[in-house]
């Protein structure tokens, strides 16, 4: 499982065993939560047009929007 930085969590005992955990930790090109979420947002609808429509020219309007973003907002 991941977990962002910013979610609470707990761990429950194991009783039936042993529990091995590793810890790590992954950074995003785009450090902004909100600039990530817009992100996917836009991934997610683009795949829906895409899924439901087929490559029109919304899916590459949304995929292009998408993309150019990312190169803006990329380790800024």
């Amino acid at each position: 499982m991941l977990f962002p930085t910013s979610a609470q969590y707990r761990v429950e005992p194991d009783e039936q065993g042993t529990c091995v955990a590793v810890v790590g930790w992954i950074t995003s090109w785009v450090r902004s939560a909100e600039r990530r979420e817009v992100l996917h947002d836009l991934d997610v609808a683009a795949r829906a047009v895409l899924d439901s429509q087929g490559k029109l020219p919304a899916f590459d309007r949304l995929f292009k929007a998408k993309s150019n973003l990312y190169r803006m907002w990329a380790a800024d």
